[in-house]
């Protein structure tokens, strides 16, 4: 009989709770974080969308895309989308890109 496989336990909790713990940071903290890069450069991009700033803004996002994994990639780009469509004042196109990331667009 061939011996047992190892279980590997994964806990996506704490990775969850870790990044909604990044929102809270400064944006110096974030720039400084090492462990969930690409999560840190995501929220300082959208930050960044906030303010209107599209050029700080998409080199965030290609940042964050670049540290993410492949698995994540995908959903960052469809947040980067988002966001540079807020940015950059396209209403159209911030109103299909927020349907694409499965949330209800804005309106007025």
């Amino acid at each position: 009989m061939p011996p047992k496989a190892r279980q590997i336990r994964i806990d996506q909790r704490g990775a969850l709770a870790e990044m909604q713990a990044l929102e809270t940071r400064s944006d110096e903290e974030l720039e400084r974080e090492q462990k969930y890069k690409s999560a840190a450069l995501a929220i300082l991009g959208a930050r960044a969308a906030e303010r209107y700033d599209a050029k700080a803004a998409r080199g965030y996002y290609q940042r964050a895309i670049a540290a993410a994994r492949p698995q994540e990639r995908m959903q960052i780009r469809r947040m980067a989308d988002a966001s540079l469509a807020l940015a950059e004042r396209r209403p159209d196109d911030l109103k299909v890109a927020v349907e694409r990331l499965g949330q209800e667009a804005p309106t007025g």
